[in-house]
């Protein structure tokens, strides 16, 4: 586990604010996902301080990941941002080095899509247009086959 996304809470209490600008290596997210690969490096900027009885997270995360394409599946690769507002009691932190590397987790995981499409706009999609339903002009009906169960109130 990274230290970099540690903080010292002490530090902060006479200080009262921690400038955050830091490239971190990917491990922390830990995964082991076939479908789903971090090996960028992932930027995190803001600031960390402390109010009268909370600790406040205002950061911004950026990465990238990738993830297999829903038409061709290859891997395509995603650009991840994510922004971090947390406001934490100090009563319920416990150590006075507190680990901010779950919420950055946590945020950026959020922020991969279901499905995603290579290039934008993948090759191999003309191969499916066989498969794909037609769809027929919708025709306007005409006035006196529509009906309006309102029109006698």
């Amino acid at each position: 586990m990274t230290h970099e996304l540690k903080i010292f809470i002490k530090q902060l209490q006479t200080d009262h604010q921690e400038k955050i600008d830091l490239t971190v290596s990917p491990d922390f997210f830990e995964l082991s996902e076939s479908e789903l690969i971090m090996e960028a490096p992932v930027s995190v900027k803001g600031e960390i301080y402390v109010t009268d009885h909370h600790l406040i997270l205002h950061l911004d995360a950026k990465t990238r990941a990738k993830i297999p394409c829903a038409i061709c599946n290859n891997l395509t690769d995603l650009s991840l941002e994510a922004q971090i507002y947390e406001s934490l009691p100090l009563s319920e932190i416990e150590d006075s080095l507190f680990d901010y590397s779950s919420f950055v987790k946590e945020e950026l995981l959020l922020q991969i899509p279901l499905f995603a499409e290579c290039e934008s706009n993948c090759p191999e999609r003309s191969n499916l247009k066989a498969f794909l339903k037609k769809e027929e002009p919708k025709k306007s009906a005409p006035h006196e086959n529509t009906h309006f169960p309102f029109s006698d109130l």
